[in-house]
């Protein structure tokens, strides 16, 4: 349960949070969930549809998505300023 997790994970709806430095309490944790599988069963597929949104796929997906943004932008950018150069010729 720190700062980061929470940002993604919400305890008890798509993950089960516990504090990072006790043992004891991840142990308990994974029991119940292994003691309490069919009653976790929405939990996991929510946590699976939140793990999907990070996935290595699909920002790998957004990154080039943003990259093919930024070299449009700087062709119009080249554009522009050969235009200016022009008008200025």
């Amino acid at each position: 349960d720190t700062a980061p997790v929470r940002e993604v994970m919400r305890d008890g709806e798509n993950g089960l949070l516990v504090f990072f430095f006790n043992p004891d309490e991840i142990s308990k944790k994974v029991l119940q969930g292994l003691a309490e599988s069919e009653a976790l069963k929405e939990l996991r597929k929510a946590a699976y549809a939140t793990a999907q949104k990070y996935s290595l796929a699909r920002g790998h997906a957004r990154y080039l998505e943003m990259m093919g943004r930024a070299a449009h932008r700087a062709a119009i950018d080249i554009k522009m300023q050969d235009t200016q150069a022009e008008v200025q010729a």
